[in-house]
Parts: C-alpha cells; structure tokens; sequence
C-alpha cells in the first residue's frame, strides 16, 4: 500500500469517484504515479491489505502467524517482505516461479474529508500458485483465514480451493473467510457458496455484505429487531441481573421502590458471591 494526501480534484483529474475501490492494470498506474511524483506529493508505503492487516494485528497481539501471497522480485516485493518480517507475520518467500509482472501496489488517496480512495493493482497476486503455499503449515494453523478477493482469480480461486480440500485432513483447523465487498460477493456468489460448502466457522462482513451473501435486501427479513422491553417488578429484573439481561426504568414507576429493592438484593450473600 502507497498511501498520498490529495484533493478531490485530482481525483476528479484522474477519473476516480472518492470512496470507492478500482482495479486497475500497472500501466493505468503509471501515469498516475508520474502525475504524484510531479507534484511533489508525500507518500507512506507499508505492507497492506485486508489479509495482511488482520495477520498483522493477530501477531502483535501475540498470535504466530503465516502469510499465503505471492510477490515478485521487485522493490515493491522487498519491501513488502520486510514489512512482513518486521511485524513478525512469516511467509514463504519470492515466487517460485519466473514472472515478468510485478508486485501487487494498492494506491491509496486520503482527501481532507478523510474518506480513502483506492485503486489497486494485483500484478503478480492475482497469479498464486501450489507452489506459492506451505501445505504443512496450514495444516498445523488453528485458523485458515481466506480473503474474499480471491474469488476474483481464477488462478487465486483454484489454490483456494486446493487448500480447503487439504484441510479436510484436518478438521481441527477453524476455516474463516471475509466477505470483502458487497459487490464482490454479488457478482461472484456461486464461488463464496461452493466455498461456504467446505464447511466456513468464521464469515465475517458488514450490513451490506451479509445482505448480498443470504440474498436478502432488508437486514431485518433475517435479523429482526428485538422486542422491545416492557415495564417489569424488581424481584423480574433481579433475575434478568443474574442472568445478564438488560432491564431499564420506565415512565410512571415507582423508581424509589424499585432502588430501595435492588440495594436490598445487591446486599445478599447470593450477589455478593456471584463472580459476574
């Protein structure tokens, strides 16, 4: 990732609509870069990605954790590799394989509003390999987390599920896959479903993604809105205490009575000794 403060104008210049995310070839991405370098614009570059993020973040928590990607021998891939290093997140290295396309680059815009604006470039990403993957390790991984981008490759898809047909050896592994975009689950469905058919622990996504993964357009068709409370005697709310329940005052109670009979109930050896 290759992070730049820009205005709304120059992405209106390049023909990008703020807040949204493009792909993009490495020759869509030159001139773009020249027109950056020209103007003298600032830049951060670290090791990126919705993946690369979450492993990251796993292993300063603690976690040991093993990066599946492919990048080329460029300067873009050393640095990306360093990254890795430095975070403490293992990876199996340069493709093994020759290539002539580069390291995969996501350039990233922050406008002044702070809304980000990204056009990404896959390179040699989007072309994971067998060879690119360490079998055994994923073999002894508690989770195998899978980026929902990799259904956009066939190549990436393929590997994917290679894996998944692996782990079936080993049933003790949590699969967890990211549904990464509501218009990528929409438009590739079939391939999150079959993958859904290995058996996923863990789907994580937002309101929209979840919506275009079930293929519902109202959140509320597959997760109603709780009913909503109703006015209850203190000895009720005492159990719903015990159980952690939420209760909540209402107009027109006696509030004092309720008080004075929860201090009372707070006050019992059965409270005092319950450890929530």
């Amino acid at each position: 990732d290759t992070q730049y403060m820009v205005d709304h104008d120059f992405l209106s210049g390049i023909g990008l609509e703020p807040d949204s995310m493009t792909l993009a070839s490495a020759e869509e991405h030159s001139p773009i870069i020249n027109k950056l370098n020209e103007m003298g614009a600032e830049s951060v570059s670290d090791c990126g990605g919705s993946a690369t993020n979450s492993l990251v973040a796993a292993s300063n928590y603690g976690s040991k954790c093993h990066h599946v990607c492919r990048v080329a021998n460029d300067e873009d891939g050393k640095k990306y590799l360093d990254s890795l290093q430095i975070a403490g997140v293992e990876h199996i290295g340069f493709s093994k394989e020759d290539s002539e396309l580069p390291t995969g680059k996501c350039l990233i815009f922050v406008t002044p509003d702070a809304k980000r604006t990204m056009s990404s470039m896959l390179g040699i990403s989007a072309y994971l390999g067998p060879k690119d993957i360490d079998y055994e390790v994923i073999g002894n991984s508690k989770i195998f987390y899978i980026e929902g981008y990799m259904v956009t490759s066939e190549e990436n898809y393929k590997v994917t599920l290679g894996a998944l047909n692996h782990l079936k050896n080993f049933p003790e592994v949590k699969i967890a896959c990211s549904l990464s975009d509501p218009g990528i689950v929409m438009g590739f469905k079939d391939k999150f479903h079959e993958m859904e058919s290995y058996g996923l622990d863990y789907i994580f996504g937002n309101d929209d993604e979840a919506m275009a993964f079930v293929g519902v357009k109202n959140i509320d068709a597959v997760l109603p809105p709780p009913a909503p409370m109703a006015p209850m005697d203190p000895s009720m709310e005492h159990i719903n205490a015990m159980a952690m329940k939420p209760f909540q005052a209402f107009p027109g109670q006696d509030h004092r009575a309720h008080i004075t009979a929860h201090l009372n109930f707070m006050s019992t050896n059965m409270v005092r000794n319950n450890p929530s």
